[in-house]
């Protein structure tokens, strides 16, 4: 399932306007996608903050995907962490360095380690 929303997510990063990290977050709950976001060149405006304000409350229960352009490190900041884990996401999926998915269980720690 993850990969379908991992291709999305890469081909939607043409979408940022960030010179040098081009992410999108895509938010998917019962199969489909509730909205999606890219970073863009103001600093702080980070995808992750950026779709959970589209998609509000509605988050509760959804899974985040969070993908780079390069298909590496996409994993959320300590400050994207704490607002994904207050946010109700079940889940969220990114990239390492090496380009493997990562599944971590938001559990309002306030940090995906």
């Amino acid at each position: 399932m993850s990969s379908r929303w991992v291709k999305l997510g890469h081909k939607l990063t043409a979408n940022s306007t960030h010179s040098q990290h081009m992410l999108t977050a895509i938010v998917v709950k019962g199969g489909r996608v509730l909205g999606w976001s890219t970073n863009t060149a103001r600093w702080g405006d980070h995808a992750e903050k950026r779709v959970l304000r589209k998609v509000g409350k509605a988050a509760n229960g959804g899974i985040m995907i969070v993908v780079r352009d390069n298909l590496r490190c996409s994993k959320p900041c300590k400050s994207c962490s704490k607002i994904i884990d207050d946010s109700g996401l079940d889940r969220v999926i990114f990239t390492d360095y090496f380009g493997e998915l990562v599944t971590f269980k938001a559990d309002g720690v306030g940090e995906i380690s």
